[in-house]
């Protein structure tokens, strides 16, 4: 079909624009680095040549073949940006023609065409290209708004230095209102990052940016962190921290690996500070519990934040205190805040988490041990089984002040264990009730009859009992409603 065509220089700009040197490799042998050179001799080739046209008449050209063959392909013109660049490298008042034309198409046609020839117009005359984006940041359409900020993102991939108008530019359409535009300046900032020249102000730059209203603004924002030319927090002044959690404490959730990353990286070096983004988001979730808004991710995966900090006792301490406080709806407090504490904990109380919290049980205070017994729900499950000591120890300081306190601290003890998803076959009791079933028999022999922590463990027996026996009729009782 190529062959069939004339072999007209419209025809060939046709071909080079909406097809890609890979369109059609045949063979085992298929030279793929031949086949990029050879492709780059026919653009170059052919962007020479159109240098004989007028600037007007080179547009028109381009305009046809983009609008055109958008019209008849299915998808974009994958040659758009070699072809662009080509012919409006070192030819300024060309790149100022596909600018000034492009401003007047569709805003699909401006966001394939600006950033090329502005980036081009950028490299071969900056006064001309400052005025010019200028005008373009000035624009009420999105379109040749983000060109700007793209034109500096290829720029900056191309392995070019910023110019400082470039950089004036995107500070001021950092606090623009409309978000894609917001998230272009804080990618371009995130690229810059990784020029060193430039880092200063990348993160002058990215502190800048309130991306906590964007769509993936947070993810976008600690994509900084990621990589061996990663930002580090220490590397923030104190304000410009300050501000940064103060967005991240807005975002409406956390749950991405680079966020969570980052606020790792935050616990290692700042720990109160990445505490006190925290335990915002979490008030915030309890006085107005927006939906979408999530104060904690589901998991940590593979790097837990608090892990390696040596003033982990104090925080543990500093969470303890919090949920002493007087609070309005108590409920949603416990919901995360057992989830926190267990997350600073390691996911494991081991001596310092007991320690911590045995020291509220050994207060004597009613009002404390009623505000801290949720967080006996967040251990982990072999506590019950592995520390009996500690069992005994805050059972027998809730039974001492009430009979109430005690089912509450016991109750929270046993959701430890009780609480989970749990699998088994039809007619099959569940592995982790039997596990209950055995541990709590185990423990229970080596107690007191009739002490606060033996009577635990045996209503843990009759627990995993009622849920045995439950799961072993359950198919009984599914057959007796067949019809068949």
């Amino acid at each position: 079909m190529l062959e069939a065509l004339p072999d007209s220089l419209p025809h060939r700009l046709a071909v080079l624009l909406h097809s890609d040197c890979h369109e059609w490799p045949v063979g085992e042998d298929y030279d793929y680095e031949a086949t990029e050179n050879s492709w780059s001799r026919r653009l170059a080739e052919a962007s020479s040549q159109a240098a004989v046209w007028d600037d007007a008449t080179a547009w028109d050209v381009l305009r046809d073949l983009l609008e055109q063959g958008m019209q008849i392909f299915s998808e974009g013109p994958p040659g758009c940006t070699a072809l662009i660049a080509g012919m409006a490298s070192e030819r300024p008042t060309r790149a100022a023609a596909i600018i000034r034309g492009a401003l007047e198409c569709s805003d699909i046609t401006a966001e394939l065409v600006l950033p090329q020839a502005l980036k081009a117009l950028w490299k071969d005359e900056p006064d001309a290209a400052w005025q010019m984006a200028a005008e373009l940041a000035d624009a009420s359409r999105a379109a040749p708004v983000r060109a700007v900020l793209r034109a500096s993102a290829a720029r900056l991939a191309a392995g070019d230095v910023l110019h400082p108008h470039e950089l004036a530019i995107a500070r001021q359409l950092a606090t623009r209102a409309d978000s894609p535009v917001g998230t272009d300046v804080l990618r371009l900032a995130v690229s810059m990052i990784r020029n060193a020249a430039s880092r200063e102000d990348a993160i002058a730059l990215v502190c800048s940016v309130p991306f906590s209203g964007l769509a993936r603004g947070a993810a976008d924002f600690c994509w900084a962190f990621i990589g061996p030319a990663g930002l580090s927090w220490s590397e923030f002044t104190p304000e410009q921290r300050k501000w940064c959690l103060a967005e991240l404490a807005k975002t409406r959730t956390i749950d991405d690996h680079r966020v969570k990353s980052a606020i790792a990286a935050l616990s290692e070096s700042h720990e109160d500070e990445a505490l006190d983004l925290l335990l915002a988001r979490l008030e915030s979730w309890e006085q107005d519990p927006k939906p979408g808004f999530d104060p904690l991710p589901f998991a940590w995966h593979a790097r837990s934040p608090f892990t390696n900090s040596p003033r982990r006792v104090e925080l543990l301490r500093r969470v303890t205190r919090w949920f002493e406080e007087e609070r309005e709806h108590p409920w949603r407090r416990e919901l995360y805040g057992t989830k926190l504490f267990a997350t600073v904990t390691g996911n494991v109380y081991d001596s310092a988490a007991r320690d911590v919290l045995l020291e509220v049980f050994r207060s004597g205070e009613h009002q404390r041990i009623d505000a801290v017994a949720p967080l006996l729900s967040g251990a982990h499950r072999g506590l019950l089984w592995e520390e009996p000591q500690f069992v005994a120890e805050v059972l027998s300081a809730a039974v001492q002040l009430s009979e109430e306190l005690y089912r509450k601290v016991g109750g929270r003890l046993m959701s430890s264990v009780t609480d989970g998803s749990k699998s088994t076959s039809p007619g099959e009791p569940y592995p982790q009730d039997l596990e209950i079933l055995q541990r709590a028999t185990e423990v229970r022999a080596t107690l007191r009859a009739g002490s606060p922590e033996e009577r635990l463990y045996a209503a843990l027996q009759d627990y995993a009992n009622t849920q045995i026996d439950s799961a072993r009729r359950e198919d009984l009782t599914f057959d007796a409603r067949r019809t068949w």
